[in-house]
This record gives C-alpha cells, structure tokens and sequence, in this order.
C-alpha cells in the first residue's frame, strides 16, 4: 500500500505538481522506515532518487541512487540507478565520482543499450579530468557505434580532444565527418 501510494504521488509529480514529488518522497521513506530490507526497498530507492532529482535535490538523489546500488546488486532497477547515479554526479561536477559510476555500469552491463551512451559521458568525465587521450579513445569508439543516436555528438566531443592535444588536421577530419 505505502508502495502503490508513493508510486501515484511520484506520478502525479510526473504531471506536473512538484508538491506531489515531496509526499513522494515522505511515502518512500516511510515505506523505508517500516520494510528496510522488504520487497520493495530497491524501488523505493529509486523513485525517491527520481523524486529528488525531479526537485533539482541532486544530493539527496544521489544519496538514494547509491543506497540503491550498494544494497540491492540484484535489484532490476540497479541498472538504471547506476546510470540515474553517474548523470546525476556529472551534473554536479563530481566527475571522478561519475566516471567511476560509468566504470561500474560497463563493467556490469557492457551489451546494454545505453552502454554506448554511458562510454560516451565516461569519456566526458575523462575530458573534465584532463585525461585527453583516454576521452578521445572513448569518445571515437562511441561515434562509431552503427544507429548511434549521439554519434554527432561523441564526434565533436572527439574533434574537440583533438584541437586540445594540437592535433587540428585530425580534428578538421573528425569535424568534417
């Protein structure tokens, strides 16, 4: 009941009253309080992490996406929790942090589909951390990905790692491409 309560909260957020996402939240954590190793707790983590980030409360998100992915390795929803985790890391400028998230995740989920998507912000935290050569490597091996819908993207961003390392003939290629 507390599940299916917090759930309908978390959806009338989705359409578009955020006071909805923070009774959420309370549901969830009271769903929590009551059943810390029920059933349930996995989705509780996560949809409260998507409450939080939903506030733009990142810190809190990340708080719940990582209770999700340290205390529940078999949860259907630890996938998408490591992902919502790393974007929500990137986002908060922690790029060491993220990239070790992206780590994890390709580690564990290499054939997924968002695999590709996931290598291609691992090698922008690589970017951030100046760790050109390695983002340049990812960054190509994501723009060459057959029906990959951000290959103009990972190009850029290659043909960017290019210019940084004055590599300008390479990277007019890439650009060009």
């Amino acid at each position: 009941t507390y599940l299916n309560l917090a759930f309908s909260q978390y959806t009338l957020g989705q359409q578009g009253d955020p006071e909805m996402f923070v009774q959420a939240i309370e549901s969830y954590d009271l769903l929590l309080q009551k059943f810390p190793e029920g059933n349930y707790a996995d989705s509780s983590l996560y949809y409260q992490g998507e409450s939080y980030y939903a506030l733009d409360k990142k810190q809190e998100a990340v708080a719940a996406y990582q209770r999700l992915a340290d205390a529940h390795a078999d949860s259907a929803l630890r996938r998408d929790g490591l992902y919502a985790l790393g974007v929500t890391l990137e986002e908060l400028e922690d790029h060491a942090r993220a990239g070790d998230v992206y780590d994890q995740y390709l580690d564990e989920y290499a054939e997924h589909e968002l695999a590709t998507e996931v290598r291609m912000r691992k090698a922008e935290t690589l970017l951030q951390s100046d760790q050109i050569d390695q983002a340049s490597e990812l960054f190509g091996q994501a723009a060459g990905v057959a029906g990959f819908a951000l290959a103009d993207h990972a190009l850029f961003r290659q043909a960017f790692c290019l210019v940084k390392q004055d590599e300008n003939a390479a990277a007019a290629e890439v650009y060009a491409r």
